[in-house]
């Protein structure tokens, strides 16, 4: 009876406080001068790989950057979708986790090559990865109501690992190599 009453109470303390996500994968800082289009709307989505380390495995959210390149202007709404897929011989291959993010939270961080750059944020239900496994990340926003801007996916300044690889049909499963530069973003968890 005590478990659930302690269970109950963190719950409650957690719902009222919030709770800040730990990082437990992060592939740097973004470079203000780089980035690449990953939005439908441009026929081009991208994905970067990512291993968690030895002791890491629930997954709760994601952190990452990016712009918009034409005007300038983001869309009232984003229309964000994140995708997690297995490594297949250095490419994304078996699709473990599809979530519609819409709206993410949404941030100006600085000004970089003539537009702002944002920094985004998102929770999910927590899922299992298995630690000390490549894993792909694809983060677009689809900008078909701004007919002005495209969506760029900002580059890591000093990347910690993999490449980026980019879908030109928009279609699951027709990858290929983009970039030797991998886009900047974190995994985050929630905290012990």
């Amino acid at each position: 009876m005590k478990k659930y009453l302690l269970i109950a109470t963190l719950t409650c303390l957690t719902l009222l406080t919030g709770c800040t996500q730990r990082v437990i994968f992060d592939n740097g800082n973004y470079s203000t001068n780089s980035s690449y289009t990953s939005d439908p709307s441009a026929s081009r989505v991208v994905a970067s790989s990512f291993t968690l380390e030895r002791n890491a495995s629930s997954i709760s959210g994601f952190r990452w950057w990016g712009r918009y390149l034409g005007s300038n202007t983001p869309q009232e709404l984003d229309e964000f979708r994140i995708q997690v897929y297995t490594d297949e011989n250095g490419f994304p291959g078996l699709e473990v986790l599809d979530t519609y993010v819409g709206g993410a939270g949404r941030a100006t961080t600085a000004k970089g090559g003539g537009s702002t750059v944002y920094e985004y944020s998102t929770s999910i239900v927590t899922q299992q990865l298995l630690p000390e496994t490549t894993y792909w990340l694809s983060i677009f926003n689809d900008t078909t109501i701004d007919d002005n801007d495209e969506w760029t996916w900002m580059s890591a300044d000093e990347p910690r690992s993999g490449k980026t690889v980019q879908d030109l049909t928009v279609s699951p499963g027709v990858w290929e190599s983009a970039s030797d530069t991998p886009r900047a973003f974190q995994v985050t968890a929630m905290p012990f």
